[in-house]
């Protein structure tokens, strides 16, 4: 009976020390295993998102600015991307690597006497942000032609207000915006020159371009990188964009039929 009642007892013994450390350590090593892994996956999750967010941040600028250029051909002798015809105040500049002018309009006709009622001088203008590492904010300043004025008139062409911000439309395109670094220079926009003879581009590489009031830039290339909205650019959360607009179609206001040549 007494051998049974120890035997009993024995059976019901707990865990001994070691069995227990041993058991939390195992326990210690999943849940790290556990945390980490949501850790990583929140990380994950939160890097997509961003990048999705600054993907469509800087498509949309992107698709403005080259929608707006595919427009910059309004014939009657007006180039398309040119220098402005008076000095911009700022937190305007003249054409260059960061500020690209150009004029556009909407719509189009093929009667011989058609001419544009209404153009707009537009300066996409990059301007860098305080304190934030490099990056800053493309703007959309655009200028309505003064009523009156154009081809056909007494001032032989479209005439603008005063180049200053106060008299522009504004529109910010994108913020959070990073350009290229071209020989220590920061560059969104580069500029392209067309060779009528050998039908090749060759880059202009001053930072304000002769050509500019020349009618000679053909081709524009826009180049940039956009971060999401909070500026984080590590983990590849920012997206690079690069995109071209070749201004080459003249537009047809003579009823006689495009020239596929410079733009003016």
């Amino acid at each position: 009976m007494r051998r049974r009642l120890t035997s009993t007892l024995r059976a019901q013994d707990g865990a001994s020390l070691l069995e227990l450390v041993v058991a939390m350590a195992i326990a210690s090593i999943i849940m790290i295993a556990i945390v980490g892994l949501l850790e990583f996956t929140t990380t994950q999750a939160s890097r997509i998102n961003e990048r999705v967010q600054a993907d469509r941040l800087g498509r949309a600028a992107m698709t403005r600015i080259v929608e707006e250029l595919h427009s910059s051909c309004t014939g009657f002798g007006s180039q398309a991307v040119q220098a402005p015809g008076t000095t911009p105040a700022a937190p305007l500049e003249q054409t260059g690597p960061t500020n690209l002018w150009y004029v556009s309009s909407y719509g189009s006709s093929t009667s011989k006497s058609a001419v544009e009622k209404t153009v707009y001088l537009h300066d996409i203008s990059w301007a860098e942000e305080a304190k934030k590492n490099g990056q800053g904010t493309l703007t959309d300043y655009s200028f309505e032609s003064v009523a009156g004025s154009g081809p056909g008139t007494t001032t032989g062409n479209w005439t603008f207000p005063t180049l200053e911000a106060a008299k522009a439309q504004k529109r910010v395109l994108a913020t959070k915006v990073t350009p290229v670094t071209i020989s220590g220079t920061k560059t969104v926009f580069q500029y392209y020159s067309l060779s009528t003879s050998t039908g090749a581009f060759t880059q202009v590489t001053e930072k304000i371009p002769a050509e500019a009031t020349a009618s000679k830039l053909a081709k524009v290339a826009i180049s940039f990188s956009q971060a999401p909205e909070g500026g984080q650019t590590k983990l590849a959360r920012a997206v690079s964009f690069n995109d071209a607009v070749v201004l080459r179609l003249n537009p047809t206001e003579t009823g006689e039929g495009a020239k596929d040549e410079t733009c003016t």
